[in-house]
């Protein structure tokens, strides 16, 4: 009669798998759900070996084995864990359960059937009187009771810990190679900076001579045009004008994300200050409520985020030109997962919420040229830097009835400093 196996596997695919294999090789194999039932098993007809998944419904494999191994009648049954569960830690804690090996889930069967047979030929050993030995080992403040057969033990750690050594010698490997790939970048980077500063050379240098052709029309034929010719003039002007403008936006637009950040301590309500006087010297008739409240101190690029204040505030300005008495307000809220928000509030001309996903991207516009100028990439800047910085951006408002525009920033802690801005080019 062949040797007896209790299998304790939930998996009903699994454990046939297994049963058949072991049966196939003259085994006689009992297969259990759970450790309770394995229990019962073991109390009715105590097997050979016993071979059990960790992870199991009502007791697992480690109270199994446990409550095996605490019996003097039972505690010399082999049993071996079946398990995806192969790093060191795992292996000390099934030794500490009192398990006599392990055999990992992704291993072939002939791997699984010559464990098998080795711990048969030590039964067969220790029969015969060779390898009857046992003695404790302190782990923590816990023992392990070792035998001889349980050399099998230690040579699956030693393989184990092979495997982590090849584990890092692969991630060193990786780790160079991503050095690699980050000068790679870097190197397209600036072939891409250099190849920027000449298409802008390239699609000015036409812009240029057109202009320079409008106006000497204007000055040479001018007055034999008529009104209609000089109109064309005019818009054949504006569209130059605004084309240079649009290629200017786009090169800071690309620069921006490519250019280092110098993470510092940035006074908002200074910073908002300063933004505020600049913006008001270029339209100094108009009424405007322009209010800064309270605003936190931020780890920024002090450079991008003036950037940022002065782009949110000029299209505040912009779009509230048509009220009588425009009014704009600079403030800050409670936190937000550990980051300050600071919005620019207006009572201009506001947009329709169910665009909203558009306000941020390059070229997205929700009024017309005729309407508002622009190129429609000062948002999208905005939504660069601030995302540099580990931030986000988000908008709120209503047709006719005004915007806000949020965007959130890592606090300034004076035991993080600098460090509490992101480098990458995200």
């Amino acid at each position: 009669m062949g040797r007896s196996i209790l299998l304790a596997e939930d998996s009903p695919t699994q454990a046939e798998r297994l049963r058949l294999l072991l049966e196939e090789e003259g085994y006689r194999v009992e297969v259990v759900k759970n450790g309770r039932e394995g229990l019962t098993s073991v109390a009715v007809r105590r097997p050979d070996l016993i071979i059990s998944d960790v992870l199991m419904p009502e007791m697992d494999g480690h109270a199994f084995c446990e409550a095996l191994k605490v019996s003097n009648e039972t505690r010399r049954i082999p049993f071996i864990f079946f398990t995806e569960h192969q790093a060191p830690t795992d292996i000390v804690e099934g030794l500490l359960r009192g398990a006599d090996n392990f055999i990992p889930k992704s291993a072939p069967d002939a791997y699984l059937l010559e464990r098998v047979r080795r711990i048969f030929d030590q039964l067969d050993h220790r029969v015969r009187g060779g390898l009857d030995v046992e003695f404790v080992c302190r782990v923590g403040d816990r023992d392990i009771v070792l035998s001889a057969d349980k050399q099998q033990i230690f040579e699956l750690l030693i393989s184990t810990l092979e495997d982590t050594s090849r584990m890092n010698d692969r991630l060193r490997e990786s780790e160079r190679l991503l050095s690699e790939q980050a000068e790679r970048l870097a190197a397209v980077n600036r072939e891409l900076e250099a190849f920027s500063y000449s298409v802008s050379h390239d699609l000015r240098a036409p812009l240029r001579h057109v202009s320079g052709f409008v106006e000497m029309l204007r000055q040479e034929a001018g007055p034999s045009l008529g009104e209609t010719g000089r109109g064309h003039l005019e818009r054949i002007a504006a569209a130059t004008q605004r084309m240079d403008r649009l290629i200017e936006d786009l090169l800071a637009f690309s620069r921006l994300g490519r250019a280092e950040l110098r993470g510092s301590r940035v006074d908002l309500r200074k910073l908002a200050d300063e933004v505020v006087a600049d913006l008001r010297q270029q339209e100094p008739g108009r009424a405007v409520d322009l209010g800064v409240g309270d605003l936190p101190e931020v780890a920024a690029d002090l450079a991008m985020l003036r950037v940022v204040l002065t782009n949110l505030v000029a299209n505040a300005l912009k779009y509230t030109r048509r009220r009588e008495r425009a009014q704009i307000e600079i403030g800050s809220l409670p936190d937000r997962q550990g980051l300050a928000v600071v919005f620019v509030r207006d009572n201009g001309a506001g947009f329709d919420m169910r665009y909203a996903d558009r306000l941020f991207g390059v070229f997205q516009r929700l009024h017309s040229e005729r309407e508002f100028e622009g190129t429609g990439v000062g948002l999208a800047t905005v939504q660069r830097i601030v995302h540099r910085h580990g931030g986000r951006t988000w908008a709120e408002g209503a047709v006719d009835q005004g915007a806000t525009f949020y965007f959130s920033l890592p606090h300034w802690h004076a035991s993080v400093g600098a460090a509490a801005v992101r480098s990458d080019a995200g």
